[in-house]
Parts: structure tokens; sequence; C-alpha cells
């Protein structure tokens, strides 16, 4: 897992808290979902069970928060980034309830994670 990909998902959301609060007349809601697996391609979509999962994760995290799967968080280790567990989830198309991780990015993330 390339923590780029991750990094620019933290990057996204520390830009939207900027710009919702430069200006707050116009809020910018975001939530995001990382997964990893093979996709297949046809005619310029993506399809196949890590592409499902990736939008299952995405529907279950919140505005502002970024979720992934525990492939993720495996590939991960060693790594800089922190994952709170944020359970075990029933999704659509997938079998059996996963468990899923939010990417540590905030200063309540940090506490809660202290509080582990």
């Amino acid at each position: 897992m390339d923590h780029l990909l991750l990094r620019a998902s933290v990057q996204m959301l520390q830009g939207v808290v900027a710009h919702n609060q430069a200006t707050p007349d116009t809020p910018v809601e975001i939530r995001v979902g990382v997964n990893t697996g093979e996709a297949v391609e046809e005619e310029n979509d993506f399809f196949g069970q890590a592409v499902q999962m990736t939008a299952r994760i995405c529907d279950k995290a919140a505005d502002g928060h970024a979720w992934v799967s525990e492939i993720v968080v495996q590939a991960c280790q060693g790594q800089k980034f922190k994952f709170i567990p944020r359970g075990e989830f029933e999704m659509k198309g997938i079998e059996k309830p996963k468990p899923l991780f939010e990417i540590a990015w905030t200063d309540a993330h940090r506490d809660e994670i202290a509080d582990l």
C-alpha cells in the first residue's frame, strides 16, 4: 500500500476543513474510503470485489472522516499512520462483517488513540 494515497486522503480532508473555515457560507463535505485489491476495467469503468468494498467503506465513513479496510492497516504497518478500530460492519454485497478503521489525523483522533 502506497502511503501517498493515505497522505493524499488526509490532505483532502485538511483542505476541506480549511475551506470550510475560510468560507463558512459554502461548506463542502467529503468522506474517504480506502481499500486495496484487484479491479477489472471495462469501458473506462472499474468493477470487482475490491472496488465494491471501497465503495462500502466510504458509505460507512461519516463526512470529514477517512476509513480503511483491514488489509490497508496491515499493508501500512511500520509507517507513520495510526488507525482507530471502528468495529465490524455488515456491508451490502460483502460476505460476512468486516473490520473497519479510521485514519487518525486530527487532535481528537490522537487523544482517542492515547485512550485505547
